[in-house]
């Protein structure tokens, strides 16, 4: 048995520690935007000294093999031409917000910092 904590902060980064009488891991995930629709993903993973390395390697190795199998999935979505909301409807103007936030921050965000 096994304690799972996983913190998201924002779009772009996630903590997941695990704990469990044997072992403690620390694992990491995070994006950094480099252009629009495109984003590099970085893990990194703290464990045990005990823990032999090649197991951490295979934990980081299969969680970017479920990145790169989630991706096909991302990238085929299909997206309606027009977006329709609501108005006054609170989750519409929620997911309004965050749509608007979304775009300034990760969409094009290297050609900003670059200025």
């Amino acid at each position: 048995m096994f304690n799972v904590t996983i913190i998201q902060v924002g779009p772009a980064v996630v903590n997941i520690f695990l704990r469990s009488p044997l072992y403690k891991i620390a694992f990491q995930q995070f994006l950094q935007p480099q252009e629009k629709a495109y984003q590099v993903v970085y893990h990194e993973m703290y464990t045990n000294r005990y823990i032999p390395y090649w197991i951490s390697a295979l934990a980081l190795k299969l969680e970017g093999d479920q990145v790169t199998n989630d991706m096909r999935l991302w990238e085929s979505k299909r997206f309606a031409s027009k977006l329709y909301y609501r108005k006054g409807m609170e989750y519409d103007d929620y997911l309004q917000h965050w749509r608007e936030w979304y775009s300034i921050n990760y969409e094009g965000c290297s050609a900003q910092l670059k200025k």
